[in-house]
């Protein structure tokens, strides 16, 4: 009866869509159409308030225990685009801080060339200064006073400087001349008590011994006028 009442109602919907007058609709030859209409709308109403109450319907304990466990929280777009924004920070704050490391490390080695520079030069002095120190030390006194009259000499004219030479000399001479007629004359102190003979009596006149005198000629004012002037002759030609 299902199956002959489906096949009549699609022979009324097709004829209705088919657009023609009312006359033309299908009219179903089965006495009980009607009756199975009914039937069948009946029950289509009813299972869509069953369907809409079932939508409805407050879920039940058990089915709520389970939705609210696999309930899952969503973030809204404004909470799931802050993130972004400090990760960005994060990592703009990485790349600068391995910038400042970086610009660190050059600083560090552009501040470790002076330091270096200054220790060695720090090194180069003291090491000048101990050289220096060793040299002064071995310096006698005389090498001192030579550099110190060669200081002198350079400070004044060529002619006094010239006058002074002469003078530096003169005396210079005078002292070696004394110095060897003393040990020239000690010598031959010695050598003659040497040669004497026992048998010569005390009473007997000393032998006298030679000795050279300061007032040598070459010391006379002659003299050094000739050799000022000899000097002054040769510094000139030279």
């Amino acid at each position: 009866m299902r199956t002959t009442y489906n096949q009549e109602a699609l022979k009324v919907k097709k004829s209705k869509k088919s657009g023609g007058k009312p006359d033309d609709i299908y009219v179903p030859t089965v006495k009980w159409f009607r009756q199975m209409e009914e039937i069948m709308d009946s029950s289509t109403a009813e299972n869509e308030t069953e369907s809409i109450e079932t939508e409805i319907a407050p879920p039940s304990e058990n089915e709520q225990g389970l939705l609210e466990e696999q309930v899952i929280e969503v973030p809204s777009p404004t909470l799931l685009q802050t993130p972004t924004r400090p990760s960005t920070s994060k990592t703009c704050s990485r790349v600068e801080s391995t910038g400042k490391k970086g610009s660190r490390v050059e600083a560090g080695s552009k501040n470790k060339k002076p330091r270096l520079q200054a220790l060695t030069e720090a090194v180069a002095e003291v090491r000048k200064a101990q050289e220096t120190l060793i040299t002064s030390q071995s310096i006698s006194d005389n090498e001192a006073f030579g550099k110190f009259i060669a200081a002198s000499l350079d400070k004044l004219p060529p002619a006094d400087s010239i006058m002074a030479q002469g003078a530096l000399q003169r005396v210079i001479q005078k002292y070696r001349l004394n110095a060897l007629n003393k040990s020239s004359s000690a010598s031959e102190a010695s050598a003659l008590t040497a040669i004497q003979s026992p048998t010569l009596s005390w009473d007997s006149p000393p032998a006298t011994t030679p000795a050279y005198s300061t007032d040598h000629p070459i010391m006379n004012e002659d003299t050094v006028a000739n050799d000022d002037a000899a000097i002054a002759d040769i510094i000139s030609q030279a």
